[in-house]
Formats: structure tokens, C-alpha cells, sequence
């Protein structure tokens, strides 16, 4: 290091960088199923986690730090909305007395000067509560207009995680919830040409997670779960990111193909998130009237395929943490980032057998 240069590390600074170069990713904790058996063994027909012994729930909060300027006065302002406050202090080191906050408001015990900064470690509230328009897509699919993130990349909207109501407000009632997933609904009630719909709830926030390949040379250099692993993942050490984590990537997209038998009006496809249905087509010709529904499963609604049937759809990879002890990196009291192996969760990933498939409660699920 040439004479004379001072590097700071600082947790902000990591934090940037991740948010600069990641990408968009639904952050799923992992539970394990109440299934599971004694001796381990998750039951092949469960209808909570399709016998793969896990369970996943989106996280709703997670951990900032981030440097603030000051106009002076005693309020400061975070770019996040704010849950929880850990601690704020200046540049030398002095704490600050936070006297209330709300939003991405803090209000402080003594003023700053114009032109300071402070840093704040606080707690993110992932949530947001809303009231929208509901958008008729018809065959029981209403879209929710959720404002959505705008970047130079794309755009991006939370994912319902809660449905307080859906009314249609020209009839004055409420229509039944089937399921809900992303910023869509599935109900059993149609509405009419021009009837207006409200919808409520609560949405979850995506994060940002920094995720790249491995090289064979990684491979060959560095034993264990990395032998395993197909992709790496950076992130901020204040995360409590976990073994059997999932991570679905918003942005990224990949088509897949595969083979079906349905005895029913819903098929479970081997994906956990797909992007866009391609195509459909059994002996007789092109199914029409498919449509995505749960995030994963193929509902016909005009003509069930007879026997077994050929897909064509794009799809969101997942991949899920393999392990639980991340790459430490601690020195000087200071938060490192994180980096931890993952590998492909979609059941047709290389290396992954491709699962069979049973009849459960009228609809065929693969397992």
C-alpha cells in the first residue's frame, strides 16, 4: 500500500457496493415441515411442503447501515422506511439521542450542524400496507396496481404476502380469495364489464443480493460444499442469512421444457417461480386458456390436455443456501460482508432428479 493513503472500512461502503452491482431477489427464511418424522423423513403427499421437508416464508425485515446527510436541525432522513433503530453516531464516534422517528424520519435530542453526517444502523420495514385498483385479467385472475420500484434495470414490485379485502365496489361486495401470489389474486367471482375493483393488503419489499457463478478453478481449489455449490452469494453481514435459505432471482430468466400427465384442472410444475408460460400442446394440438397460477401450478381453463402433454415456459431460478456457516471475515469491530455457496432449487436443475408425480385431492402434484 503506497505511504500516505488511508482505506476505510466501512459497513456502508460494502453496503453500496452490493447495492450497486446485485440484482433484485425474493428472500425466503426455510422452516422445516411439521411432517417430518421422527426419523427425519418429510411425507411424500403433503400438501404444505409437496414432500421436500421445507417450508418458506418471506422475510420482513432486514438490517441497514447508512450514512445520512444533515440540513441542519435535529431531524435526519434515511433512504429506507424505518422499523427499528439500533444505534446513530457521527463521524468521530459520538453517539447520537434519537428522541422519535417515523418513516424515514429520525428526530434527534440535539441538533446537527448543515453539511454533517451520521451513520445509522436500523432495522428496515420490508412491509407496506396498500389500497389499490384491482385490474380484471379475466379466467379468475385480478392483478393488483401496486406502485412498483423503477431502476435503470427494470421494474420491480413487492409481493403480497397478506389480503386484508377485494371487493368489487360497483356491486358493493366482496369476492372470494382462491389464492394470491406476486401482485396477483385468483377468485372464484366474476365481475362484470366495467365494474371497479379494490383490493387491500400487505406487500413485501424484494432486497438486493449480490449472486454470481463459480469457476472451475473455485471448484478445484476449495473442498466440501463447494463441490456441490453452483453459485456464490454476497451479502451484507448484518443479514441473518440461513442454511436452506431461498433465493429467487427477479431479474434473471431462463426457459425450460419438460413432459406432464394431468388427471385434473391443475398441474404442479417443477419450478418455484416461473416467469411466463410459452406454450402448451398435447396429441390434439395447443392447449389454450393456460394460465401460471400460485407462482408454480398450470391451471387449464378452456380444455384439459387428454393423457400427457408437452410445456414450453421461462422461469425465475431459485437457489437454496447448502450451508449454514458462512465465509467469516471479522477484523477491527467492523461488519464484513458475507458470502455463502448455493445451489440450484428447481426440481430440473443439473444434478437433481426429475421428481414423479401422484394424484392428490383431484389435481396431480410432483414430487
Amino acid at each position: 500500500m503506497p505511504q500516505g493513503v488511508s482505506i476505510e472500512a466501512h459497513p456502508v461502503y460494502y453496503e453500496d457496493a452490493i447495492e450497486r452491482h446485485g440484482q433484485y431477489s425474493r428472500w425466503y427464511q426455510s422452516l422445516p415441515c411439521w411432517c417430518i418424522n421422527q426419523d427425519g423423513y418429510a411425507e411424500p403427499k403433503c400438501y404444505y411442503c409437496s414432500g421436500r421437508g421445507r417450508i418458506f416464508s418471506p422475510f420482513t425485515v432486514r438490517r441497514r447501515v447508512e450514512k445520512v446527510f444533515s440540513f441542519g436541525g435535529v431531524e435526519i432522513n434515511t433512504t429506507y422506511k424505518i422499523r427499528a433503530i439500533h444505534k446513530v453516531w457521527t463521524g468521530d464516534g459520538t453517539a447520537l439521542t434519537v428522541s422519535s422517528f417515523t418513516g424515514t424520519t429520525i428526530t434527534l435530542d440535539s441538533s446537527l450542524p448543515r453539511g454533517a453526517y451520521a451513520t445509522v444502523d436500523y432495522d428496515q420495514d420490508l412491509l407496506s400496507v396498500f389500497t389499490v385498483a384491482g385490474v380484471w385479467e379475466g379466467r379468475g385472475v385480478i392483478r393488483a396496481s401496486l406502485a412498483p420500484i423503477l431502476t435503470d434495470e427494470g421494474t420491480f414490485t413487492g409481493q403480497i404476502i397478506e389480503l386484508t379485502s377485494v371487493r368489487n365496489t360497483t356491486q358493493d361486495e366482496g369476492m372470494e380469495v382462491v389464492a394470491f401470489w406476486e401482485d396477483r389474486i385468483l377468485t372464484s367471482d366474476i365481475p362484470e364489464d366495467g365494474d371497479e375493483i379494490e383490493v387491500k393488503g400487505t406487500t413485501v419489499d424484494p432486497v438486493k443480493m449480490l449472486v454470481t457463478d463459480l469457476t472451475q478453478k473455485q471448484r478445484l481449489e476449495t473442498m466440501g460444499n463447494l463441490q456441490d455449490a453452483e453459485a456464490s452469494m454476497t451479502f451484507p453481514g448484518y443479514l441473518p442469512v440461513g442454511s436452506g435459505d431461498m433465493i429467487t432471482l427477479l431479474k434473471a430468466s431462463q426457459r425450460s421444457s419438460g413432459v406432464g400427465t394431468s388427471k385434473s384442472n391443475v398441474y404442479q410444475l417443477p419450478y418455484f417461480h416461473i416467469d411466463e408460460l410459452i406454450e402448451v400442446r398435447d396429441e390434439i394440438g395447443t392447449l389454450t386458456g393456460c394460465q401460471i397460477v400460485r407462482n408454480n401450478q398450470l391451471q387449464f381453463t378452456e380444455r384439459k390436455p387428454e393423457g400427457r402433454f408437452s410445456y414450453n415456459l421461462a422461469y425465475h431460478p431459485s437457489f437454496s443456501i447448502i450451508n449454514s456457516l458462512p465465509s467469516l471475515r471479522y477484523g477491527g469491530d467492523k461488519v464484513f460482508p458475507k458470502r455463502v455457496y448455493l445451489k440450484r432449487y428447481d426440481m430440473m436443475s443439473p444434478g437433481m432428479k426429475q421428481l414423479k408425480s401422484v394424484e392428490k385431492d383431484g389435481f396431480e402434484e410432483t414430487f
